[in-house]
């Protein structure tokens, strides 16, 4: 682990919440690295007195006073008019290398270029770093990477200059991680660099380099596996010093989605000139990229800096009013809505993954529809744009006659009978194992392919039982039925496969931890009802679920087994193909409304490095990794909701057994356990009418 800097930071004279931008930032984002400021103004005070946050970090007179504190590095954290270097700061700056202090700076005066400054730096054998100088490699024309990109790029542009663009996009990029996402922040200013350790300073290239240069920056954030792309803006479009490079980022990223920065309480720019009607802004942005590609600005992110909390109140109310977009002040939890309307965005507006609108369309039914799985089967068919010619709702007489809608109409739920699947392609079946075993075969008779979700064909040998990343080729081995594993079975494989076909898994030692979701509406009612201390709350749990922990899920057989715990073992070898893998669980209910919950052992045949375990998940299919302990980041059942990756964390070695590691596996049982798995299971069996 690399050693952490202790950084004193120049901010003389400047040093507040509008006029000193990379000293505040770091000391936001980076407070263990900062042992103090330089302001004579504000000497002997702290920053939290000058900023309202940054803590007990002091402020220093001068350089002198500040060596008491044994910084490593000079960075200066502010910049004046036009970033050159003032003559009144080379002294410090002398000093600073004369006591052994690295210098990193964002000016546009390069201080390495300096023949004074830098002999002074190598015979101090340390370091001048200019965070605006930019390699060679970045001198390129845009070239268009975004016509084939998969990921999605979410860009801040801003109602002025200095307004917040690069704290929304990090803050977004922060909750996007606390989500489970593949997520990056990718810098384009200064500060940006100093923070996440790469990126490119735009603003110190000629124009014709700057769309071509982030357009660069932004594919090595897509070559390294990463799915949603935070970019830091710069400028404003409409200030007229500093436009031309909004409108180069805008071009260069082709962003598919913008989120707008705005300062409600200032009304002109440094210029003077008056800030522009937001709603006409948002057209603008939008109307600049409408020859290329549909993006939208999807939310707007409040700079609150001197503002009360009426202030922003009357703020986040009027501008909903004006242009109905979500309001947030992203130092907030409010953040968690920007990300909402981001991720609701691409779902609804993205032209999306598998299938386009010349493809082939299927007639596709659902038995059990307004079950949890059932409904949630649908909600993924429409998100995935599942090539639905039409769609019919199956169910028992007793749901008969409601209505849900799909792709924006009303689709009537209708009786489940044996004539139900006349004209049917795909059948999806979510109803329990007694309705599959009576009604899957008249659905193959009339010729649909049946994925069917309950125990009732995963065990049959002529039965594919199929994880889509674990083993595709079996769903062409079906005759008719394909079966969907066990929820807690699917995401264990998921993860236990790329490390199978690496060091082959010799025994699983699981315990799971299941919220009540797996057991149905019932079972969710029951939790909720006890919770809220209703009074005769009907049972689905042999045993009170709030507060409490059930070990047991379904019956117990021989053995003192439930056959939940035997399913865990009987489908694994089933899906991985391999019956020499020896599988041991304890199954539990645990006071969790959604996702499920894993707690994994396993033991290699072969040794095994640990960096080489989170490389090999980092780059699987279907796997989100979450594993930073020293920043409490692991997986998480209320991470994974609404998610279709499965997420891995607390990876650590064994050292009880020879080639043992433990791993912590987290899921949305009712998506990726449950109804994305199945609908994926289509997706693959669709491929072959693709050509």
């Amino acid at each position: 682990m690399a050693t952490k800097r202790r950084m004193t930071i120049l901010a003389e004279g400047r040093f507040g919440l509008l006029t000193s931008k990379t000293a505040n930032q770091v000391i936001r984002y980076i407070p263990d690295e900062v042992v103090g400021v330089i302001d004579s103004q504000c000497a002997g005070r702290t920053a939290q007195e000058i900023l309202g946050f940054g803590g007990p970090i002091p402020i220093f007179r001068n350089l002198i006073d500040a060596l008491d504190k044994n910084p490593d590095t000079l960075l200066i954290g502010i910049a004046p008019t036009g970033g050159r270097l003032s003559d009144i700061w080379r002294p410090i700056i002398i000093d600073a290398i004369e006591n052994k202090l690295n210098i990193i700076s964002g000016l546009h005066t390069f201080l390495s270029d300096d023949k004074d400054l830098a002999q002074r730096a190598k015979l101090k054998s340390i370091q001048l770093i200019d965070l605006r100088k930019v390699p060679q490699e970045y001198e390129v024309v845009a070239e268009g990477y975004w016509k084939n990109r998969k990921a999605k790029t979410i860009l801040t542009v801003g109602t002025d200059c200095n307004v917040g663009k690069m704290t929304a996009s990090l803050e977004l990029h922060r909750e996007f991680i606390r989500r489970g996402l593949k997520s990056d922040f990718v810098a384009t200013g200064q500060t940006g660099i100093l923070l996440s350790g790469k990126g490119v300073c735009v603003d110190s290239l000629a124009g014709d380099f700057i769309a071509g240069s982030i357009e660069m920056e932004v594919e090595k954030s897509v070559q390294t596996g990463n799915e949603f792309i935070h970019i830091e803006g710069q400028g404003s479009l409409t200030h007229q010093g500093y436009s031309s490079v909004t409108l180069g980022l805008m071009h260069g990223v082709m962003p598919d989605a913008m989120i707008l920065v705005h300062h409600p309480i200032r009304k002109v720019d440094d210029y003077g000139f008056s800030l522009e009607d937001v709603k006409h802004l948002i057209e603008l942005h939008e109307m600049i990229l409408k020859p290329f590609k549909q993006s939208k600005v999807v939310g707007i992110a409040l700079n609150t800096v001197k503002m009360t909390q009426e202030q922003i109140q009357e703020a986040k109310i009027s501008l909903k009013r004006q242009t109905g977009l979500p309001t947030a002040d992203v130092l907030t939890s409010d953040v968690r809505l920007l990300a909402d309307a981001i991720l609701k965005y691409f779902n609804s507006a993205a032209s999306g993954g598998l299938i386009n609108d010349t493809m082939k369309k299927f007639n596709v039914a659902v038995v059990g529809a307004t079950g949890l799985v059932g409904s949630k089967m649908i909600q993924v068919l429409e998100e995935r744009k599942f090539p639905v010619e039409k769609l019919r709702l199956l169910a028992s007489a007793k749901s008969a006659g409601t209505t849900i809608v799909f792709n924006g109409r009303s689709v009537d739920v209708d009786e489940l009978t044996k004539e139900s699947f006349k004209g049917i392609d795909i059948a999806l079946f979510s109803a329990g194992g007694a309705i599959s075993k009576d009604f899957a075969p008249h659905a193959v008779k009339a010729g649909a392919l049946v994925i069917d979700n309950s125990s009732a064909w995963r065990m049959e040998p002529d039965v594919p039982l199929v994880v889509p990343e674990v083993n595709p080729k079996d769903i062409f081995k079906h005759k008719g039925i394909i079966a969907n594993p066990n929820c807690s079975a699917i995401q264990l494989v998921v993860v236990l496969k790329p490390l199978h076909e690496k060091w082959r898994v010799k025994r699983v030692v699981v315990s799971t931890y299941q919220g009540v979701t797996g057991a149905g509406k019932k079972a969710v009612d029951q939790l909720e009802g006890e919770l809220a201390r209703k009074p005769n709350v009907e049972k689905k749990f042999p045993h009170p679920i709030a507060y409490n922990v059930l070990p047991q899920i379904d019956i117990f057989v021989d053995g003192g087994y439930t056959k939940e715990e035997i399913k865990m073992g009987n489908e694994t070898k089933k899906i991985m193909g391999d019956d020499s893998i020896k599988v041991t669980a304890t199954c539990v209910r645990v006071p969790v409304t959604g996702g499920h919950s894993e707690s994994v052992n396993v033991k290699f045949g072969k040794q095994f490095k640990i960096e080489e375990v989170f490389d090999l998940l980092r780059k699987a299919p279907g796997i989100t990794l979450q594993d930073d302990v020293a920043k409490s980041i692991y997986p998480m059942p209320i991470w994974s909701h609404e998610k279709d990756n499965v997420f891995v964390g607390r990876i650590r070695r064994d050292e009880t057994i020879k080639n043992g590691l433990n791993l912590w596996i987290v899921s949305d049982n009712l998506r990726k356990g449950a109804a994305t798995n199945a609908v994926q299971i289509a997706e693959e069996w669709l491929k072959q009418f693709s050509a």
